[in-house]
């Protein structure tokens, strides 16, 4: 009866400890890409992006309130590969997924292909 306890109060206590824990995705692999165009106005993460950037937004977990902003991400697809810098948040991306600007998506693929998938990571 003494270990049913014990065992039932390490069950509890290891769940709780589980519930607390946050398991940030470090990387996409076999994400979804799409691309947008974010215009004059300023980014989540503070800029304006300027025409020809690279830069992406990525999904809402990965923004994590701003904590990924101007990191390096090396993207590769198509066996084509590149570096671009994060500088908006994507709510409507699945997780992993990206927004790319497009003269990157276009490095990727034209336009009218709407939707790639690749893997990134972070630099």
């Amino acid at each position: 009866m003494r270990l049913t306890a014990f065992t039932s109060a390490i069950s509890i206590a290891f769940l709780a400890g589980v519930n607390a824990v946050s398991i940030e995705r470090r990387d996409g692999t076999n994400s979804q890409w799409t691309f947008y165009n974010p215009g004059s106005s300023a980014t989540a993460c503070g800029p304006v992006i300027e025409g020809g950037a690279f830069a992406v937004a990525i999904d809402p977990t990965q923004y994590n309130s701003g904590s990924n902003c101007f990191r390096t991400i090396t993207l590769k697809s198509g066996g084509k590969s590149t570096q671009a810098t994060v500088l908006d948040e994507c709510v409507t991306c699945p997780p992993g997924g990206l927004d790319l600007t497009v003269p990157l998506f276009e490095f990727f693929q034209p336009i009218s292909t709407g939707i790639i998938h690749g893997n990134w990571s972070f630099n």
